[in-house]
């Protein structure tokens, strides 16, 4: 399961894909979530000013049966479930109904913005930081191609010569520990080379098995 959150703008009730009803439970739910208010304010509902705290709204069933394609019935089964699971409270007269989002900071801090810029000024330095380590490695690969560029042939030839006896020494190593097998797993490891060359992969295939068949030709 992945764990976080994200920004998810109100404008997404006006996308096609929210007009289609009836909507899921889950979408239900989003939607609680999108009309909650994300500050104090105050409602006029008929001749009186309510307060509606933050994480909470005023709607009523017959708007939320509008927008969710619900009966009303379905409606009240639902806000009834949300509430025993603690998700929710709410509470329902002749004129409204005001529901409240248990732990609304969960879903949206008050200090996001913030983080959103603390997280963009960190991506921001790393960014900066692998830029200068690759501006330093391509300073040190121009420094080592230039220190080559000014070796004798004899210095060259020692490089080449150096690094082939590397090469023909990590071949011994590799067989002496080839050798060590048994009989069974020695024999495994030819057929997988043999099966590297049956498939044109000869380079890798004859890597694998000449030295031993060398040291089995004596």
């Amino acid at each position: 399961m992945q764990y976080g959150w994200i920004k998810l703008h109100r404008q997404i009730t006006e996308h096609w894909l929210w007009e289609e009803k009836p909507f899921s439970k889950g979408q239900a739910w989003i939607d609680l979530l999108l009309q909650a208010n994300h500050q104090d304010k105050k409602a006029v509902i008929g001749n009186d000013i309510i307060e509606v705290k933050r994480g909470s709204f005023v709607t009523s069933i017959r708007k939320l049966s509008e927008r969710w394609g619900w009966s009303n019935t379905k409606i009240k089964n639902f806000l009834n479930l949300l509430q025993n699971d603690g998700m929710i409270s709410y509470f329902s007269d002749a004129k409204k109904t005001v529901i409240t989002i248990e732990n609304y900071s969960l879903y949206q801090d008050l200090n996001d913005t913030k983080t959103t810029q603390k997280r963009q000024t960190s991506d921001t330095e790393t960014t900066q930081k692998h830029t200068n380590k690759n501006d330093k490695n391509d300073k040190n690969d121009k420094n080592e191609k230039e220190n080559k560029e000014e070796l004798t042939e004899d210095e060259k030839l020692k490089i080449v010569l150096a690094k082939r006896q590397q090469l023909e020494e990590e071949k011994k190593r590799k067989l002496e520990e080839f050798n060590k097998l048994p009989k069974e797993e020695q024999e495994r490891y030819i057929n997988i080379a043999k099966n590297f060359i049956t498939n044109n992969n000869k380079q890798r295939g004859i890597y694998l098995i000449s030295d031993y068949l060398k040291e089995e030709a004596k």
